[in-house]
């Protein structure tokens, strides 16, 4: 939600209106399941 938060922001500073709804995944990840494929798919939407 931070990244999604900030990248709103710098865009609504450069003047580009801001998106009305911003969907975010809710997902727990844990030690024991952060390896697993879906949620590595999940995170590297993130990662840039």
């Amino acid at each position: 939600m931070g990244y999604l938060a900030l990248a709103s922001l710098v865009e609504a500073l450069q003047g580009h209106p801001p998106p009305h709804n911003i969907f975010v995944d809710v997902v727990t990840v844990t030690p024991k399941n952060m390896n697993d494929p879906a949620i590595r798919s999940l995170l590297a939407r993130y990662a840039k």
